[in-house]
């Protein structure tokens, strides 16, 4: 399939899934600073988030990737508490293959002894050689041929890893296959390299399936739900307990059960990982109770029903009134009456004046007051369609209206 051809595919399940997705209005801001005081001063991140791709048609945008990219930069600030100068956002054109691996490289050497976080919210594609997961730089052209040349490969991202001095890394990846084209599709086929490094590697999708947003919310459905969860929203999802941190386990679990529950059943996230590793701590924020779509909309059929019957009034009774001017309907009356009366005289005129023509001038006089009596006429009547209604009430009836 041509690349044209997937992207418009993908354009269209993209508004199908926007279609589908759930109708709630009462979602929380998730990109909102939550402040825990917590200083992680050994990490460091790159934050990439690509929602129009300068060399490809506006119809192929990648749907709130900018304020992905914008949420998961507040997390890392105020949760996780990264320094600012060790958090390396890229955005639209200044985020290019050669650019988003400078600062992955630039990462690797700040989070010496920490975490290096990297997130990516944009155009994923398949290798054509193992069918890894490659991610796609803003200067990606419109030709299947040449996107591996404008890609980076996540399996060689974590190579980098296991070479470096960080502790660990966590990959989070809102991207998916070129087999459908934008983000609404599914990821290619996720691994982890056997290094010595832990290594989190979290992707929006399972293989096959297709990724969506949350229209209402204004972000991807799964960074949304993945935000949620590292603010605490995930905090004692398996066992109830909550301890103020928010592990893989946790933030996994949550985030399935988050999708379902708000009508996204197309989508899987998938987490992988060595063991149970903490992702957030120090969050309180309890997860928020957001309405299901069924619950909305049967509170919005009964509060319609509620509102037609409260503002329903017994419908008007129509009268019909003719008023007139007294002062041009004597006017109007005068001109007929003369002009009627010339017309007669010119009719019953003797031989001896029709013949010298005063026949024809009373006809044109008379016509003349006839026609004149027109305007009178209509100007004098004036006739009006009046409503009245009758409303019951413990006293009796109570009539209404214009009169």
């Amino acid at each position: 399939m041509s690349l044209r051809a997937s992207f418009l595919i993908c354009a269209a399940l993209g508004v199908s899934a926007a279609e589908m997705a759930v109708a709630e209005t009462n979602f929380p801001e998730v990109n909102r600073p939550l402040r825990t005081g917590l200083k992680s001063v050994n990490d460091a991140a790159v934050v990439v988030s690509i929602e129009n791709y300068p060399m490809l048609d506006a119809q192929y945008a990648v749907p709130y990737a900018s304020s992905d990219g914008d949420g998961f930069q507040a997390f890392l600030t105020y949760t996780r508490g990264v320094p600012l100068a060790n958090i390396h956002r890229l955005q639209e054109k200044n985020a290019s293959t050669e650019q988003i691996q400078r600062a992955f490289d630039r990462a690797l050497k700040e989070a010496k002894g920490g975490t290096l976080w990297f997130y990516f919210a944009g155009h994923g594609v398949s290798s054509p050689q193992d069918h890894d997961q490659l991610i796609l730089g803003a200067e990606v052209p419109m030709d299947e041929q040449l996107m591996a040349n404008h890609a980076l490969a996540i399996n060689a991202l974590q190579k980098l890893v296991d070479q470096s001095d960080v502790e660990r890394a966590v990959f989070v990846i809102d991207a998916c296959s070129i087999a459908l084209g934008k983000r609404f599709a599914a990821p290619v086929t996720m691994t982890l390299q056997a290094n010595s490094k832990p290594i989190v590697l979290w992707t929006a999708a399972s293989e096959g399936e297709k990724s969506g947003p949350i229209e209402q919310a204004g972000h991807g459905a799964f960074t949304y739900a993945a935000l949620g969860a590292l603010r605490g929203w995930a905090d004692g999802e398996l066992d109830g307990q909550k301890d103020g941190s928010v592990t893989t386990d946790e933030a996994q679990a949550f985030v399935n059960r988050f999708l379902r529950e708000h009508g996204i059943r197309e989508q899987t996230p998938r987490l992988l990982s060595a063991a149970s590793d903490r992702l957030s701590s120090k969050v309180s924020e309890a997860e928020p109770a957001i309405s299901s779509k069924k619950e909305m909309q049967t509170k919005a059929s009964k509060e319609d029903r509620e509102e037609k019957q409260a503002t329903r009034a017994p419908e008007p009774l129509k009268k019909t009134e003719v008023q007139w001017d007294p002062a041009l309907l004597k006017v109007a009356v005068g001109l007929t009456l003369v002009g009627g009366a010339s017309v007669a005289g010119g009719y019953f005129m003797d031989n001896e004046w029709s013949e010298h023509g005063g026949d024809i001038i009373l006809y044109i006089l008379g016509g003349m007051l006839l026609a004149g009596s027109v305007a009178p006429w209509l100007m004098s009547f004036d006739i009006k369609e009046t409503s009245y209604s009758f409303n019951l009430t413990p006293g009796g009836f109570v009539l209404h209206g214009r009169w």
